[in-house]
């Protein structure tokens, strides 16, 4: 027997954490700083940063289409990138991915006739990818601080466990990607390289020139963070992770706030872009 926590108790429980999450955050910062911050940043290092996050996600869906073409999945590179960005709009609302990822296998099952579970199972190893050159980054950075020293060297072991057993599952699971492990890594590892270029700009653009690493160590660890469907639409988590690390590691929370909001407004612009591949016009997938 299959036990499964009704929809309207999910949801109701992470209403409750949105909330929890949303009035520890507010009452552990000042607005009006956090404003003033915002407003007065560099719009030269937001544009940049802007420009980052686009490629990010530009090489991100390049490595879905290197999954899906090991599908035999007949999709254009334009198509796909379409098909991302659709998903990225539609991920606005639901939290977790689950709305993007759900369009994009009902669209791709349409498209091609393979089976719903073969094309989920595609859909999480290549958020796996991400996910693992994401873990990687944040244990490289929490090298380079001075806490914890006790622990430095415990991360790097759960970091190759991690890594090896995703090999194997790739080689006796699903050997048809094993040609791809080294490649889609690698755009993933350029994935979160330039988002974490982008969160670097965007410090750059509040004027902050002291322990960077600190701040872009946090910025990561929210990212692992905002995989997991906690709150609805991810509100709330990022800037609870902010506060926390903030909190931890000696760091200005209204200046951590006012990063992790940058980030959001550039994801938000960049998402709402997807919106025109949702209308009925000549701007759709073919």
């Amino acid at each position: 027997m299959n036990f499964r926590i009704p929809k309207y108790l999910q949801t109701g429980i992470k209403l409750v954490l949105t909330a929890a999450a949303l009035y520890y955050v507010l009452g552990n910062v000042d607005l009006q700083s956090i404003w003033l911050l915002v407003i007065k940043s560099n719009k030269v290092y937001l544009l940049f940063a802007l420009v980052l996050f686009i490629f990010s996600k530009v090489v991100s869906s390049a490595r879905l289409w290197f999954y899906l073409h090991k599908l035999d999945i007949s999709i254009t590179q334009r198509e796909n990138l379409k098909l991302y960005w659709l998903g990225m709009y539609y991920n606005l609302f639901l939290p977790g991915g689950i709305g993007g990822d759900g369009y994009k296998t009902y669209w791709l099952r349409k498209r091609s006739g393979k089976t719903t579970a073969i094309l989920i199972s595609t859909l999480l190893l290549d958020r796996f990818s991400g996910l693992t050159m994401l873990v990687l980054l944040t244990v490289g950075l929490f090298y380079t601080l001075d806490i914890l020293p006790e622990l430095r060297f415990y991360p790097w072991i759960g970091v190759l466990l991690v890594l090896t057993t995703f090999f194997i599952v790739y080689w006796k699971v699903f050997p048809r990607f094993l040609s791809i492990f080294l490649s889609s890594h690698a755009l993933s590892l350029l994935v979160q390289g330039l988002q974490l270029g982008a969160a670097y700009t965007l410090l750059l653009s509040l004027d902050v020139d002291t322990f960077l690493e600190g701040y872009l160590f946090i910025f990561l660890l929210s990212s692992v963070v905002m995989i997991f469907p906690l709150t609805i639409g991810g509100i709330g988590a990022r800037e609870f992770t902010f506060i926390l690390g903030a909190n931890w590691i000696g760091l200005d929370p209204d200046m951590s706030i006012a990063l992790s909001l940058l980030f959001y407004i550039i994801t938000l612009i960049v998402s709402l872009y997807g919106m025109r591949y949702s209308l009925g016009s000549s701007h759709q997938i073919e």
